[in-house]
């Protein structure tokens, strides 16, 4: 069912909740469940769709000619997946795909790219997510390169709890090791610990944060600049931007 001009209740994707209803109806945006592991895209494959997931995590990463991955960014419900079309490029070198299951809205391509450049509530409300999203993917790789797993691993748990707006969420030991580039017993050895202090349960394929300050002093700087930006941009243009 298309979403217009018309309808009523706040958006909980925080692009979207920046736009106006002209702009909602605009994109002809659709309901769409968003699976576990369902991919969003493939690297160098022409984009047809956009996504914008109000409940869920998506994960975009590089793929290297040897089979192995990396990590290269995320996204919840502060983004959305298909920015590059405003880029001057159809498609993206990444795969994207959902590490959390979750559900939101899609346009199609070709609806964003005629609406965007008419409509400057859509682009400067787009562009300024993909600042956000450059910083969290620049930050990243200064993490990567300067701060232990254990930081880095504490970071991410709590990135994806922001996202994903409680302390229980799905999340094996497996997935987590693909997404901070690590063995899977590198994992294991770094949660084991966090475990034993009592911030945070893993069980069964779920991870559940029992006390999240202390994480939070345990992860590294990353995690702080990356969320107090976050919050500065969405605190301060939301309402400018409609």
């Amino acid at each position: 069912m298309a979403i217009g001009a018309n309808t009523t209740g706040a958006f909980r994707n925080r692009i979207l909740s920046a736009l106006s209803p002209d702009s909602i109806e605009a994109l002809g945006l659709k309901r769409v469940d968003l699976p576990l592991k369902k991919v969003l895209y493939e690297p160098d494959v022409p984009i047809e769709t956009v996504y914008f997931p109000e409940v869920g995590v998506a994960s975009v990463v590089s793929l290297m000619s040897n089979g192995g991955t990396a990590e290269v960014g995320t996204f919840g419900r502060e983004g959305m997946a298909g920015t590059v079309l405003l880029l001057g490029t159809n498609s993206s070198p990444f795969r994207y795909f959902m590490q959390l299951e979750g559900h939101g809205y899609q346009a199609s391509a070709e609806r964003f790219k005629l609406a965007a450049p008419r409509n400057d509530n859509v682009r400067e409300t787009v562009l300024r997510y993909e600042a956000l999203f450059r910083l969290q993917t620049m930050q990243g790789m200064a993490c990567n390169a300067l701060h232990s797993v254990e930081q880095r691993c504490c970071r991410w748990i709590l990135l994806t709890r922001d996202r994903v707006d409680t302390d229980d969420f799905k999340l094996t030991h497996e997935f987590l090791a693909v997404m901070l580039g690590v063995r899977r017993a590198t994992v294991t050895e770094v949660i084991s610990p966090l475990r034993e202090l009592n911030l945070l349960r893993s069980d069964r394929g779920t991870i559940s944060i029992v006390d999240r300050k202390s994480l939070e002093v345990r992860a590294c700087e990353c995690y702080a600049i990356i969320r107090n930006r976050e919050r500065e941009w969405f605190q301060g243009n939301e309402k400018e931007l409609k």
